[in-house]
């Protein structure tokens, strides 16, 4: 509820403009609330950032475990792109948001870099062995 009020703020008026209350309030929630879980919503939006990230490795290590060859002349996709483009259209607003906002701290080159990075390593991409 609160990654979803905070992605419609961000859509709405850009990152620098929300505060805490105006996300906890869009989410029905009390500011309290807020604060047992994150610190700022700076918190907020990195926590958020890892979970659709955590989320799509691990849809991308399910699609490397069911095709483990993957033949360019195929007609058809890997499972692999399959899982991505899914992943990414389920949580389109956010991705957008995420991408695209110009004055989110980090964020958007964070997200692209590791949207990459999961598309090239795969079920490597967790790894912190691996840059």
């Amino acid at each position: 509820m609160l990654r979803d009020a905070l992605v419609e703020l961000i859509h709405e008026q850009g990152y620098e403009k929300i505060t805490v209350q105006d996300i906890a309030k869009r989410a029905t929630q009390n500011r309290a609330t807020f604060y047992l879980h994150y610190r700022d919503k700076l918190d907020l939006l990195e926590q958020s950032s890892q979970e659709i990230l955590l989320d799509l490795v691990e849809s991308m290590n399910l699609s490397y475990s069911k095709q483990e060859t993957f033949d360019i002349h195929s007609e058809q996709p890997h499972d692999k792109f399959v899982y991505l483009f899914e992943h990414i259209s389920q949580n389109a607003k956010l991705y957008k948001v995420f991408l695209s906002e110009k004055n989110m701290p980090y964020t958007s080159k964070y997200m692209a870099t590791q949207l990459l990075r999961v598309a090239i390593l795969g079920p490597y991409a967790d790894n912190p062995f691996i840059k």
